[in-house]
């Protein structure tokens, strides 16, 4: 992730994306921008010794991904950045120039890049310190989904899969005769979302609203819980008795995993003898509606493009996939 220039090119059919991932600033102002993904801002703040305006260059390296290096890190080329123009209108390229910025008085400042107009790129210096970058929790709690009738906990989590919806996904063996609610903070009771409509199986929630109106639950057992604080909705889906992967060895043959006696818990013994190259899917049904992807031993909905199939880099062997739904992991293990 991060921030990137990217090119799309539907006569040749090309694409280019150009990873960016700092950015120099010298001359009368020096330092290290920071970028914010979510603004897709670039700030450096610093101490301005007087007002005036003030000459600059920004610069740095990055790296190009495309049509030949596909998303291989390995293979993406080292390419200089610049950017130049004027503070009004910037312009991108490899050779940088000076741009000239107005500073209003002498004291803490920051330079702001903002790249979110495509046709107007614009730099400019404000009073204060930049603002921290915003940041989106990576998980919530279904509090009390599985503790029966038992002191609720914060045990029981969903993975967030799509941000700019704040939406979450994951599993629960459910065992909830009170209904649940919806935390947003380990060990935090009052910042939750209840129940605002609907049934056991899909509805809307409000926030921290009355004080019995938890969310429904469905019946006992595996269950896929989809929840977006963005849209305020909730969705229940029961997981069947058969789970399936499929993409080893770019076979796509949806194959049973077999159930262990840990909730939640399957496996499977995969030989491959060619490569993986679009990775591997967890499905719930043969119908394909709910896939997981994920990377680095987690497991993530794919309710977005931005989630992968998770990768596989081996060519020959027989292997180990273990999937646990209620922790949201995976591990592939050679024999």
């Amino acid at each position: 992730s991060g921030c990137y220039y990217t090119v799309v090119n539907t006569i040749s059919a090309e694409w280019s994306a150009l990873l960016i991932p700092s950015l120099t600033v010298a001359g009368d102002i020096e330092g290290q921008m920071t970028y914010d993904r979510k603004a897709n801002k670039w700030t450096l703040t610093f101490e301005a010794a007087s007002a005036g305006t003030k000459n600059i260059t920004i610069s740095g390296t990055g790296k190009q991904y495309n049509v030949s290096t596909g998303t291989d890190d390995a293979a993406a080329i080292d390419t200089k950045v610049a950017f130049g123009g004027s503070a009004g209108m910037l312009t991108f390229g490899q050779s940088s120039s000076s741009i000239a910025v107005e500073v209003e008085a002498a004291g803490t400042a920051t330079l702001e890049m903002d790249l979110n107009n495509p046709n107007c790129w614009t730099l400019v210096v404000n009073a204060g310190a930049a603002p921290l970058p915003s940041t989106v929790a990576q998980e919530v709690y279904l509090v009390g989904i599985s503790d029966g009738y038992n002191n609720w906990t914060f045990s029981k989590y969903l993975r967030l899969y799509d941000e700019d919806n704040l939406s979450y996904a994951g599993f629960a063996n459910v065992d909830c005769p009170w209904g649940y609610q919806v935390a947003i903070e380990e060990g935090n009771w009052g910042d939750v979302y209840k129940y605002a409509s609907g049934d056991e199986v899909s509805g809307t929630m409000v926030f921290a609203e009355g004080t019995n109106n938890n969310i429904p639950a469905p019946g006992t057992g595996l269950y896929f819980f989809n929840i977006s604080l963005g849209k305020l909705t909730y969705a229940h889906t029961a997981v069947g008795s058969e789970v399936y992967y499929a993409g080893f060895g770019d076979d796509w043959t949806l194959r049973p995993l077999t159930p262990t006696d840990q909730a939640g818990v399957y496996t499977a013994t995969i030989t491959v003898s060619k490569e993986t190259p679009w990775g591997v899917q967890i499905v719930l049904d043969k119908n394909w509606s709910v896939k997981l992807g994920g990377a680095d031993g987690k497991l993530l909905y794919q309710g977005s493009s931005s989630v992968s199939n998770i990768p596989f880099a081996e060519t020959s062997g027989t292997f180990t996939l273990e999937v646990d739904l209620i922790k949201s992991t995976y591990s592939i293990t050679k024999q």
